[in-house]
């Protein structure tokens, strides 16, 4: 089996084709989650079309050995997303090798059944024999279909006596979602999915045979009926109503956090409405400070035991306190846990949150080097006067300034990715002649506003482990 990754797929689809907004794609309409009702196996292909489909069935006959049967891959309708419909899809089919192959495939009919159609096939090459068959096409024309109809036409051959599963046990079905970009006329799209309220799986007999006869789990439900093929589960029990029952589904809840996850982190894996009150140390400052109990047990931030514990905020958290580094030599470490924004504090050169300031006084007549670490924001601030004074800042490299003898400066270090939580910075001062470079001029420097004071903390809480 020639088979492509399936991220392949995402990837492909995820390098979007530019579109002008005038072409009939409304941009600019409100994005609604979308969900397909159905994608199935059909085992009867009588009034099936690319666009239209007729009574369907999963179960299907082969008279001996040799013969052949021909069945569909179907979806029912498609909604629309901010006016767009299906792009792309992948499924995977397992079947008995010992009983039946995947002789032949045609993938043209629903994705490409509009008239503007850029079709690229990923399906794998027949004949299929491995067990194992991925059918994948991705259309990147203009038109974008709304189904029904028949996504792929499949071909089996029948190697012995016996009887099949046809166990659809993955699906994908996308959809393009837009974002308008600076220019008014063009639209970028990337690549969402459709969500797939139920899957259902065929069955194939081949001479005497039945394809009641096919229950792989031992669990008696036929296995074109069963939510689960390969795990037992007579009860069928599915609570969150997709196309897995909860024995085999490890998001019992559809809330988008796993089973697992949910298991080890408190929250009920039954219960869409609860989720982790953390994820890692980097979402703690979002889910353990929002006011919210995520996970429903009746304890709310720093209430919550599994709620890692923000430790109070550094000494150097406050430009009017910051950290000399005159003893130090070299690298910075930057922590943010705990760190804050005071009001009136700014954010220059693209630092969005958390802020430690340091100071430095140069001896002589000296170039200041700062080299930023990764997720860093740097500035420099003149602090000869009252209040400091923005001198230079970088957010991509590095910050170079030349100091007087005896002045001194704060360096002001800002994250600008929400997830980090530490970084680095380097300084060097180095020494220059008087008349190589004259000082920096901070006449018309804005002035950074004192924070407010904020009360000692009265207590240090111990930070928790995951």
């Amino acid at each position: 089996m020639s088979r492509i990754p399936l991220l392949i797929l995402s990837v492909l689809l995820a390098l979007t084709v530019f579109w002008s907004s005038d072409g009939g794609h409304d941009a600019a309409a409100a994005f609604t989650p979308a969900e397909v009702d159905l994608v199935a196996v059909d085992m009867d292909v009588a009034g099936n079309t690319a666009t239209a489909l007729g009574p369907t069935d999963y179960c299907g006959h082969i008279a001996q050995p040799g013969e052949r049967l021909t069945i569909d891959v179907v979806v029912d309708s498609i909604p629309l997303s901010r006016t767009r419909g299906l792009m792309g899809f992948n499924f995977n089919i397992v079947y008995d090798p010992l009983v039946v192959q995947i002789a032949s495939v045609d993938s043209d009919f629903l994705l490409t059944s509009l008239g503007s159609s850029w079709p690229i096939d990923f399906t794998d090459e027949v004949p299929d024999s491995d067990g194992e068959f991925l059918g994948a096409l991705a259309d990147f024309g203009d038109d974008f279909e709304t189904g029904p109809g028949v996504l792929a036409r499949v071909e089996l051959e029948a190697v012995a006596p016996g009887a099949s599963a046809l166990a659809m046990v993955y699906s994908k079905w996308y959809h393009p979602d837009g974002a308008v970009l600076a220019s008014s006329t063009v639209t970028q799209y990337t690549v969402v999915e459709y969500t797939v309220a139920e899957i259902r799986s065929g069955a194939v007999s081949v001479g005497g045979y039945e394809c009641n006869d096919v229950n792989s789990d031992t669990d008696g439900v036929p296995d074109f009926a069963d939510n689960c093929i390969w795990d037992s589960n007579p009860s069928q029990l599915n609570t969150d109503g997709d196309a897995f029952g909860n024995r085999c589904d490890d998001d019992d809840d559809n809330d988008g956090v796993s089973d697992q996850v949910e298991g080890n982190r408190g929250s009920d894996p039954l219960n869409p409405l609860s989720t982790p009150e953390y994820f890692s140390l980097a979402d703690t400052l979002a889910l353990c400070l929002d006011g919210i109990d995520n996970d429903l047990d009746g304890f709310t931030d720093g209430a919550d035991s599994r709620c890692v514990k923000i430790p109070p905020p550094p000494g150097n958290d406050d430009w009017n306190s910051p950290e000399d580094l005159s003893a130090t030599i070299g690298e910075v470490a930057a922590n943010w846990l705990g760190a804050t924004v005071q009001p009136g504090e700014r954010l220059p050169c693209g630092g969005i949150s958390h802020t430690l300031w340091y100071k430095l006084t140069a001896a002589q007549y000296s170039r200041l080097e700062l080299k930023d670490g990764p997720h860093t924001a740097i500035a420099v601030y003149d602090f000869s006067g009252t209040a400091p004074k923005l001198v230079a800042c970088d957010d991509a490299n590095s910050v170079s300034v030349i100091l007087n003898a005896g002045q001194t400066v704060l360096i002001q270090v800002t994250r600008k990715e929400y997830w980090a939580s530490f970084s680095w910075f380097t300084w060097e001062m180095v020494p220059v002649a008087p008349d190589d470079v004259p000082a920096p001029s901070v006449t018309d420097a804005p002035t950074v506003a004192a924070p407010t004071p904020r009360p000692a903390p009265t207590a240090t809480p111990v930070p928790r482990g995951q």
